[in-house]
């Protein structure tokens, strides 16, 4: 295409474009990297159609497919998404240990839930031993998407080797009252960077005019 012969329309279409496709990777929201899919045509366009040598285009494409399948790639243990993975939680003994069904929590990992709070004996498998006299290790962060919101589900390891995870809201409550402590955080939002939490608000373009 003819417009793309002029440098700066192509070098601007291939920032733009390269900016959306990384917030799309990073985006841990609901719609995922969806809404970056427009950007495909016109980035690929420039690639093939500007006056930029083939070797500026050839890398500029590798690059931008190389960052974006490393962000896609198990995003849950990414350390530049969220960064307190390997960080170490101090944990009071006011936790119990619950396996439930899968089909009923969506998961596979342990449950800990405080000891004031019912098991739901329908969909419980077993309790399981926990040891609290020993930290806890975040090891992973997978989110669930209720009402195109975002919870942030953060899974620790223990020191007997096991899994666990505590769902986003018993997190919040659990920092607030000093059940489970950590110098740097205060709410499960927190869990992921900054810099990929704004970049990925760019796939809310389509309902930007919405927010205006």
């Amino acid at each position: 295409m003819r417009i793309f012969d002029n440098k700066k329309v192509a070098f601007i279409t291939l920032i733009i474009c390269s900016l959306f496709f990384i917030s799309g990777a990073v985006n841990r929201g609901f719609s995922g990297y969806l809404c970056a899919i427009p950007f495909v045509v016109p980035f690929l366009f420039a690639i093939f159609f500007s006056s930029f040598c083939v070797k500026i285009r050839v890398i500029w494409f590798l690059v931008v497919a190389v960052i974006f399948g490393f962000f896609r790639w198990n995003p849950a243990e990414n350390r530049l998404i969220y960064p307190y993975i390997g960080d170490q939680f101090t944990v009071s003994c006011n936790w119990q240990a619950v396996r439930y069904q899968p089909e009923y929590t969506g998961y596979h990992y342990v449950t800990l839930i405080p000891l004031n709070d019912e098991i739901d004996q329908q969909y419980a498998i077993e309790t399981v031993s926990f040891d609290c006299q020993s930290p806890l290790t975040l090891i992973r962060v997978f989110e669930h998407h209720a009402d195109f919101g975002t919870q942030y589900h953060p899974v620790f390891a223990t020191s007997d080797g096991k899994e666990v995870v505590i769902a986003s809201f018993r997190f919040d409550k659990a920092i607030e009252r000093g059940d489970l402590m950590h110098p740097e955080l205060h709410s499960s939002y927190q869990l992921q960077s900054r810099w990929s939490f704004h970049l990925s608000t760019l796939m809310m373009w389509p309902v930007a005019p919405m927010l205006l």
